[in-house]
């Protein structure tokens, strides 16, 4: 039994609004993404939950971080909120998207056209198929089991939206080949808790 998990995949950025691939780059919020951000601290603070027997972990990138920060600034200002300090969170190298590798900065029609072939691979496997000089969902799975596996308490979790489908497919025994297709929103936090999910 793992213990309950939120998580919210990073606000909007430019890259996310121009269908770019971003993967391991570091690019930032849009105004629509700290919009979301605030919306699922809200969100959470509404639970009324002791947050404070909760761990808080992110990804590493930039993007991760400021919307961990506007949520727990959003958090803090909710009339009734426990409380946790906005600077109280912790950062995980193993929770960083999969790279893209050569694709990254490209819109998808771009890779579409430079890479058909190899594009058409990876939608036909899309779990194991490795970019040029990127990971697969397989890569990341593996980086990020040990993770779970560690993960003893409950805890709010920032990152992306490869790394919150092989969540659910880890944590909720999602099969491989659904989870890679599952929808990642952005405005929207995921609530993984006794092998139920559901959105807040």
């Amino acid at each position: 039994m793992h213990p309950p998990i939120y998580f919210a995949r990073h606000g909007q950025t430019a890259w996310n609004a121009g269908n770019r691939l971003q993967g391991s780059k570091d690019v930032s919020l849009n105004s629509e993404g700290k919009r979301q951000a605030v919306r699922n601290g809200k969100a959470l603070a509404a639970h009324q939950l002791d947050w404070s027997a909760f761990r808080f972990i992110c990804s590493p990138l930039g993007r991760t971080r400021e919307t961990m920060t506007l949520m727990l600034d959003a958090m803090n200002a909710e009339p009734g909120y426990l409380g946790v300090n906005v600077t109280d969170f912790e950062i995980d190298e193993r929770l960083i998207e999969f790279s893209f590798g050569r694709w990254e900065g490209m819109s998808l029609s771009e890779v579409e056209n430079k890479y058909s072939v190899e594009w058409s691979a990876r939608e036909a496997n899309k779990w194991d198929y490795q970019p040029p000089g990127g990971e697969s969902y397989a890569m990341l799975a593996a980086r990020l089991d040990p993770f779970l596996s560690e993960l003893k308490t409950p805890a709010v979790l920032v990152a992306h939206g490869g790394v919150q489908r092989v969540f659910r497919h880890l944590w909720g025994g999602v099969p491989h080949k659904k989870a890679v297709k599952l929808p990642v929103p952005q405005d929207q936090v995921c609530r993984l808790v006794d092998h139920i999910e559901s959105w807040i």
